[in-house]
């Protein structure tokens, strides 16, 4: 793995760490949280960390459906280049009917 991939890949991990201490501190903290005042530090606090965390999970997904459909496009585009056909039902049923 490339060394920059390794250093992106340890700070997402500490800002997830991060996120899920600081949440669990505020919770341990405050279990009997009950919103008095209309701009709650607390509340704001654990909106924001739940919405960087939501945040996270988005760009995770896309950025696993953009690998899979690039390595889709890969292999059938190097078989269009290779002139090999592509393995799909049909052809298999047409291998093993000749």
């Amino acid at each position: 793995m490339r060394r920059s991939v390794r250093i992106l890949t340890g700070l997402l991990c500490l800002l997830f760490a991060a996120v899920l201490l600081s949440c669990s501190v505020l919770a341990a903290v405050h279990p009997q949280h009950e919103c008095t005042v209309k701009n709650c530090c607390v509340c704001a606090l654990l909106s924001s960390w739940a919405q960087v965390l939501r945040g996270m999970a988005a760009v995770l997904m896309i950025w696993y459906a953009l690998r899979l459909a690039a390595r889709a496009f890969f292999a059938v585009h190097s078989a269009r280049l290779n002139d090999v056909s592509t393995v799909t039902p049909v052809t298999l049923r047409v291998k093993l009917s000749n």
